[in-house]
């Protein structure tokens, strides 16, 4: 724009050098402003024309780039690292979940309340349930069953757990 004594030729814009000698790049933060000056000369006296300057100031900022791209490098490093995780664990939930959707048996994950976790299509055809409407408490789902060995226990005062645990 027009030269205006005081006025910003442009702020903080950050310059980096490359020199074949140099070991690193260096960077600096720049501003410009113009200034201006009269003339010290005789002939100035007549002419009321002032010289126009533009004032550069560099500061050295290459050590704060330099730490900035080290923890960019490594945040990044670690987004990759995350999402390789990630993608392979949903690839060990998939090959598990082949698995249980084609077993013959049928196979429930209970935790340690009795809550059903998940039941493969092989449970809830052997207890006669459509596996994702499979009772949320284990003891619903042997309650509803018929008890087909005489020599186990029928549902009682005997917990699921001990029933689990003598079979």
């Amino acid at each position: 724009g027009p030269f205006k004594p005081g006025a910003h030729a442009f702020l903080d814009q950050q310059i980096r050098l490359d020199r074949p000698h140099w070991r690193t790049p260096r960077c600096y933060a720049c501003s410009g402003v113009w200034v201006a000056a009269d003339k010290d000369s005789t002939d100035a006296f007549y002419d009321d024309v002032a010289e126009s300057y533009l004032l550069l100031v560099a500061t050295d900022v290459t050590r704060m780039v330099m730490e900035q791209e080290k923890s960019r490098v490594a945040a990044l490093h670690a987004v990759l690292a995350d999402e390789n995780r990630q993608q392979a664990l949903r690839e060990s939930q998939a090959r598990i979940q082949a698995v249980l959707n084609t077993a013959v048996d049928g196979i429930l994950t209970i935790d340690r309340r009795g809550i059903i976790e998940s039941a493969n299509p092989s449970a809830g055809r052997l207890f006669g349930y459509d596996p994702a409407r499979m009772p949320e408490r284990f003891e619903q789902v042997w309650v509803g069953t018929e008890v087909r060995d005489p020599n186990t226990p029928r549902w009682g005062s005997t917990s699921w757990h001990d029933l689990w645990l003598s079979a």
